[in-house]
């Protein structure tokens, strides 16, 4: 929330009621051009069934964001097909600290099995450990 607003991006804060019906959900994302947004998966996945007229509308939707939850590569490919305008980006935290520590963005130039969590922000290391607490290899699940 504070990143844009240190940027000088106005924010769009969103009742409960309009979150929850998917097509006022559009309607107002359309009609007050938002050009960035964080979604869990699920949320985007009630999006993406919306008809192809409906998502036109959000041209001006670059930026997507999905965290809090793990997204599926199924859902990737389904978002770059639909909405190929657009950039999707999987945010990864840690949810016990409400923390964004990793991000990765998905491209339609590759097949994707599964999103992977990515990069480390800025000022912040990953550590991927196996069962045993050992560090895990780079590029190894």
């Amino acid at each position: 929330m504070f990143s844009p607003l240190l940027r000088g991006i106005p924010l769009v804060i969103l009742d409960d009621t309009t979150v929850r019906d998917v097509s006022a959900l559009l309607d107002t994302l359309a009609r007050a051009n938002v050009t960035r947004i964080v979604v869990v998966p699920s949320l985007l996945r009630e999006i993406l069934q919306q008809d192809g007229a409906r998502l036109q509308n959000l041209k001006s939707l670059k930026r997507w964001s999905c965290s809090g939850e793990a997204l599926s590569g199924a859902l990737a490919r389904e978002f770059l097909r639909k909405l190929p305008w657009a950039r999707l980006y999987n945010i990864y935290g840690s949810t016990e600290v409400a923390a964004d520590a990793s991000f990765h963005a998905l491209r339609s130039d590759g097949a994707i099995d599964r999103a992977p969590i990515g990069r480390p922000l800025s000022n912040f290391r990953l550590y991927v450990l196996d069962e045993r607490l050992r560090p895990v290899p780079l590029g190894l699940p």
